[in-house]
């Protein structure tokens, strides 16, 4: 699995879903950089992700002008 970084620790997909409470299809398509969860992500999903990886919201998102 594909571990994120939280602090200076590896944390693993699985322990992502468990620690946000989401689905791990929803952490799974975002590590696969599926274009279509990415454009849908909520707030609240990048909210829990966010407090989980304590972390900010720019760590999380990048703008991408066409």
């Amino acid at each position: 699995m594909t571990p994120f970084e939280s602090g200076n620790k590896a944390i693993t997909i699985n322990s992502l879903t468990v620690a946000a409470g989401v689905a791990a299809t929803a952490i799974t398509r975002l590590a696969r950089n599926d274009q279509k969860a990415a454009s849908a992500l909520s707030l609240d999903l990048a909210g829990k992700i966010v407090t989980v990886l304590d972390c900010g919201i720019e760590d999380l998102l990048e703008v991408v002008k066409e």
